[in-house]
């Protein structure tokens, strides 16, 4: 996060100098501009690199007459891949109206300030850069969790169905904790990607080609529960082997029910039994 807001505040900050700087300094924005949308986007694909280079080509073309608005228009297409992440519409709409916001605000700092002293302008950077990055604090699905709901969106059952549930655990392992060690992680992710293959080859598919399809989808999805069902298990077992006070907790309520177990025989048994 704190790389993707320096390079949004430092491109901002470049495109409102380009102003005055002539047209052929200026086209250093658009990759900048590439670069910036594909960083917040975190995947290399075609639309975070159209919609950056689309951010820099609006933002010289109203700089000069509407530089608050060109900042705004530029951060919203920097962030429009991301935002169409988020899990509804309505969070899409709200990423996309911090986005807005975060780059109106974020602009009207720099400018306001960039022609004062050294430390002003400074400040007015990391303010704007703070600004502008806002919409990185705002949750959404990651590429993979993104691309198994749009895939789950156009496949019939029980291909559908898999994809769900494959969803599902993407985003519960990703929100929390999933107790896989990062060598196993990296393994794990390939098999994140070759799910994703595998689901993007199944709307096409027909009759024969669709069946196995989905008997791949279901191997997957059981294989990758599975491990993170087993590495879950390990990391709570791990956890009450390593914690004294979870050990010291364990072994005296294993003291206390032996305890109730001998009076409960002493009662049975008639005896009398001793009061503290």
């Amino acid at each position: 996060m704190a790389l993707a807001a320096a390079l949004l505040g430092a491109s901002l900050w470049f495109a409102l100098r380009a102003a005055t700087l002539g047209p052929v300094v200026g086209l250093l924005l658009v990759p900048l501009s590439v670069a910036a949308a594909l960083l917040v986007t975190e995947e290399s694909e075609a639309p975070s690199v159209a919609l950056g280079a689309l951010g820099a080509l609006v933002h010289a073309l109203l700089v000069t007459t509407a530089p608050l608005l060109a900042g705004a228009l530029w951060t919203s297409a920097v962030f429009g891949p991301r935002a169409s992440r988020a899990r509804t519409w309505k969070a899409g709409a709200a990423f996309g109206a911090v986005a807005f916001l975060g780059g109106l605000l974020g602009t009207w700092v720099m400018y306001t300030y960039m022609g004062g002293s050294v430390a002003e302008s400074l400040a007015s950077v990391l303010v704007g850069s703070c600004l502008a990055a806002a919409p990185l604090a705002l949750p959404v699905d990651d590429v993979v969790a993104s691309g198994l709901s749009r895939m789950a969106g156009r496949c019939p059952d029980p291909a559908k169905a898999e994809l769900l549930r494959a969803l599902f655990l993407r985003r519960r392992v990703s929100e929390g904790t999933s107790g896989v060690e990062a060598a196993m992680a990296e393994r794990l992710e390939a098999g994140w990607r070759s799910l994703l293959v595998v689901g993007r080859a199944r709307p096409a598919a027909r009759d024969g080609a669709a069946k196995h399809l989905d008997a791949r989808l279901k191997v997957h999805v059981d294989a990758l529960e599975r491990v993170y069902s087993a590495a879950c298990e390990r990391a709570v077992r791990a956890t009450g082997l390593s914690d004294p006070g979870l050990v010291a907790v364990g072994l005296e309520g294993d003291a206390l029910e032996l305890e109730v177990v001998a009076l409960d025989e002493c009662v049975r048994q008639g005896a009398p039994v001793a009061r503290a």
